[in-house]
């Protein structure tokens, strides 16, 4: 228990906090709502909630409800041309950051979220 207070599975190596960083947003998302409530049908046996969650992924597949989803977001944007945008002198690109990259030379590179959520998997699967 106190392997997995700390954040590692007992018996597989893994930090816990991968399985919880890729699930629960997951679960925040429309499809995973969805789930749940289907999910929850099932269990409580309520054809009701199953119905509304079968109709409501149906709804959210159809180019109406996309479209419309889609366009309710992009109202708030404006259009602006490329030729009337200010110069600037720097480009700024938001990312993870840096890490030190494996090798005797411990140099830094840019981190790249998939890579580095591999990397602890990549260790683990390397030991054995």
């Amino acid at each position: 228990m106190a392997d997995l207070c700390q954040g590692v599975a007992a018996g597989w190596g893994v930090p816990l906090n991968i399985y919880l960083h890729k699930i629960l947003p997951v679960l925040a998302l429309p499809t995973g709502l969805l789930l749940l409530l289907l999910l929850t049908g099932l269990l409580l046996r309520r054809k009701g909630l199953i119905w509304t969650a079968l109709v409501l992924f149906w709804v959210c597949s159809t180019p109406l409800a996309s479209n419309f989803l889609a366009r309710a977001i992009e109202n708030e944007a404006e259009h602006v041309e490329a030729a009337a945008m200010p110069t600037a002198d720097a480009i700024v690109v938001l990312g993870e950051g840096r890490i030190v990259a494996p090798g005797p030379t411990a140099f830094s590179e840019w981190a790249d979220g998939a890579i580095v959520g591999i990397t602890p998997l990549l260790k683990v699967s390397l030991q054995r």
